[in-house]
């Protein structure tokens, strides 16, 4: 029994070293640069300087896509924002669905041809079964043009867990603070780790940021932003409170993969408790 104990000891603490040793997602902002270079050119500047800093994210959406020409101002930002270490998804609308699927694949394969991009941002995306047969061909489409294109989904709700089966990320929430409470994530978030979800939260002053910040490991989701604009323009630019929330971010550090850590105490449990056990040729004791 002792060699036993021994034993389970020493694999408990070499999973332990094997889990410790394996990253967990660092939260990551993620952020709609709805905003135009030349007009917001200070704002982008901030966002180049954040991408030096932490890992950041940035929607690229020209013309509510790709546009039908090169654009050169998007063009310069992407490749101060490239430098600096940034991911880059390109913006491309599906309309729940309704949008014709070559109409998607046209922007899909404009954006890869005009644009250096890491992938693609699906913005609109139905939630029920009965469009994944739809949205399965637009994954396919995007596998073609390469299998290295990263995917964020947005249905800004709760989905088919079946979307999590075609695209990388699914944005679970993209609503106002207000909203928080009324919304339920769904039950199999928990059975994923946290770079397949994100959050997009508006409206929101500081303290709401802040906390949301704080909370998105114990809500598994790996990318957030969170702003204190609201209404229809609140990816129309950076939060007010832009610095504070990146830095918020980056001191957060890493989100926990469900399920590790519990696993990892269970073991110690099952381990604590055998070694607890009268080992055979132990003298009893009282």
């Amino acid at each position: 029994m002792a060699h036993t104990t021994s034993k389970m000891l020493r694999y408990t603490a070499l999973s332990f070293a094997a889990w410790a040793a394996t990253p967990a997602h660092a939260l990551e902002l993620l952020v709609p640069g709805y905003f135009y270079p030349s007009t917001h050119v200070a704002q982008w500047q901030s966002l180049v300087e954040t991408a030096q800093q932490q890992p950041l994210s940035v929607i690229i959406n020209p013309n509510s896509g790709p546009g039908s020409t090169v654009n050169s101002d998007y063009q310069a930002v992407i490749a101060d924002l490239h430098a600096a270490g940034a991911t880059l998804y390109g913006y491309v609308s599906t309309a729940w669905g309704t949008r014709d699927l070559s109409a998607v694949t046209a922007d899909l394969d404009a954006f890869n041809s005009m644009y250096d991009i890491d992938g693609f941002f699906l913005d609109e995306m139905a939630t029920g079964t009965n469009m994944l047969g739809h949205y399965s061909e637009i994954s396919d489409h995007i596998t073609d043009i390469s299998p290295a294109l990263r995917t964020i989904a947005n249905p800004g709700t709760t989905a088919d867990e079946g979307y999590l089966a075609l695209f990388d990320t699914l944005v679970a929430y993209e609503s106002s603070a207000a909203a928080l409470g009324s919304h339920t994530p769904a039950s199999y978030q928990r059975n994923y780790t946290a770079d397949r979800f994100a959050q997009l939260v508006y409206g929101a002053n500081e303290a709401t940021m802040q906390s949301l910040v704080n909370q998105a490991a114990a809500n598994n989701y790996g990318y957030i932003l969170v702003t204190d604009i609201d209404g229809a323009g609140a990816w129309e630019g950076l939060p007010g409170y832009w610095t504070s929330e990146a830095a918020a971010v980056q001191a957060v550090s890493t989100v926990p993969e469900p399920g590790s850590v519990a696993l990892f105490v269970s073991g110690l449990a099952l381990v604590a408790g055998i070694s607890r056990r009268r080992q055979p040729g132990q003298a009893r004791t009282g």
